[in-house]
């Protein structure tokens, strides 16, 4: 999905002030990244080039097990995610991983809307 400049300033800006570093985690089924993944992992790397990034892909799993787990292992202070629209019928079925992830975490958690204004 694309990113709006907005969001990516406001979570650059927190990570320079913080001299933090972002894991980037990518949660997939295929060991090998598509073209276009590249691209958007070479993005990100570029994007905050100005803060320590690590890159980790999970294997496909549950979303919430495998986001604690990365977050218990790696000793994460805050989570962002991006929230992307989803159609009534599935928002309506099934619980997002946001709302799953927010009921049970211990840190702060920081969702972006990455929907038209």
């Amino acid at each position: 999905m694309p990113f709006k400049d907005r969001e990516l300033d406001l979570i650059s800006n927190l990570a320079l002030q913080h001299r933090s570093l972002l894991h980037l985690l990518y949660i997939a089924q295929f060991d090998k990244l598509s073209q276009r993944q590249i691209e958007v992992k070479e993005f990100w790397e570029s994007r905050f080039r100005e803060s320590e990034t690590k890159y980790t892909r999970h294997d496909l799993g549950d979303g919430t097990t495998v986001i604690n787990n990365f977050i218990n292992k790696n000793d994460i202070d805050l989570l962002v995610l991006v929230n992307s629209k989803h159609s009534f019928l599935e928002s309506f079925l099934k619980t997002t991983t946001i709302d799953a992830l927010g009921l049970n975490l211990k840190i702060p958690f920081l969702i972006l809307q990455n929907l038209a204004r």
